[in-house]
């Protein structure tokens, strides 16, 4: 038997009887022209569309929002948001192995586009440009003001399966850096509002990675009344949680696209009001002002909060945090199912 050309059936023991539990597929690579033949015209729409691969890849919660946006000469391929560290995102594809060029393009490009989070995808990096994406690192180190990712991206099937993208992370910042950096700032910050608001929000972070880390990829606090905590794949809206100007706290689902669809998901969701109150074991907002765009759907604790009193935090960071995994299990399914039955009726 050749050694690329073999199947493995897979028996376990079980209570003392062997149990077949099915063959396993011959994994095999597949050239990338043949997926994606044109970078511009196949790859880049195809990435636009799943930023959620790249982000899985990342560690991060992104959002694209334009692409082969022009900068001068040049077109970015993909523009968007690091919604985990609230930043500007863009991305450099390459289809080919890693060249000059496209260094010097995607350098160009964050320059002139204010971006942070610099991604560059190729099919294969050299040991210099894998070296010069650690070396732009370190030259950022915790500063918050750049952070370079180098994914090296293939196609694979298995059998005779439909292609699948295989993102390999191979450069990536230092984090060690970005902590000692934030302790740092954090100890200069002066005290105040702002101040109270980014410690309750880094502590409800912190209790979110040790609670339940997949809920969230957002990591960066804000010294602001409110704290986005998950984007809507498609650009449909957020997921907040607010302190209003009477200190009362809540939960929303903030929904807005420019193209107005919005409107309609928020009917679609209107109209299941009962099912998913229930869902929620309580009553929600459903706020519509006729003078505002957006729609929200909101949870509000009753109580206001102390927030000059940190004892107070643990409750609210408790009490928000359920409500959060409440919006992302009852009402981000329905939004997936509302985006289905649009796009099978196109």
């Amino acid at each position: 038997m050749r050694r690329n050309d073999f199947r493995v059936r897979l028996n376990c023991h079980t209570e003392g009887t062997l149990k077949s539990v099915g063959t396993i597929g011959k994994l095999r690579k597949v050239k990338l022209r043949e997926v994606w033949e044109h970078e511009a015209k196949d790859f880049t729409p195809w990435l636009a569309a799943n930023p959620d691969v790249l982000g899985d890849v990342l560690g991060l919660e992104i959002e694209f929002t334009e692409s082969e946006k022009q900068v001068g000469p040049y077109a970015v391929d993909v523009i968007g948001q690091d919604h985990t560290h609230n930043t500007v995102l863009i991305v450099e594809n390459q289809l080919e192995k890693t060249n000059h060029t496209h260094l010097g393009q995607l350098i160009t490009y964050a320059a002139n586009t204010d971006a942070v989070t610099v991604v560059w995808i190729a099919k294969e990096f050299t040991d210099e440009h894998r070296q010069a994406i650690d070396y732009l690192n370190e030259l950022a180190g915790g500063s918050g003001k750049a952070r370079f990712y180098a994914v090296q991206v293939s196609a694979v099937k298995i059998d005779d399966s439909s292609p699948a993208a295989l993102l390999e992370l191979v450069a990536q910042p230092n984090e060690t850096h970005a902590v000692i950096s934030s302790a740092v700032r954090d100890a200069a910050e002066s005290t105040g509002k702002s101040a109270i608001y980014r410690e309750l929000w880094r502590k409800y972070f912190a209790e979110v990675q040790s609670k339940d880390p997949d809920l969230t990829r957002y990591s960066a606090p804000q010294g602001t009344n409110w704290q986005n905590v998950n984007s809507i794949k498609g650009g449909w809206g957020n997921i907040a949680l607010v302190i209003d100007k009477e200190r009362i706290p809540r939960v929303e689902i903030y929904l807005f696209r420019r193209d107005g669809r919005h409107l309609d998901l928020y009917e679609y969701l209107k109209n299941q009001r009962k099912e998913i109150e229930k869902d929620f074991g309580g009553p929600l907002v459903w706020d519509e002002q006729e003078h505002l765009v957006s729609r929200r759907i909101m949870s509000h604790r009753k109580s206001p909060v102390e927030l000059e009193n940190v004892q107070t935090h643990g409750q609210l960071i408790s009490w928000m945090l359920g409500e959060h995994q409440k919006f992302k299990k009852f009402i981000i399914p329905r939004i997936g199912q509302f985006v289905d039955e649009i796009d099978s009726s196109l």
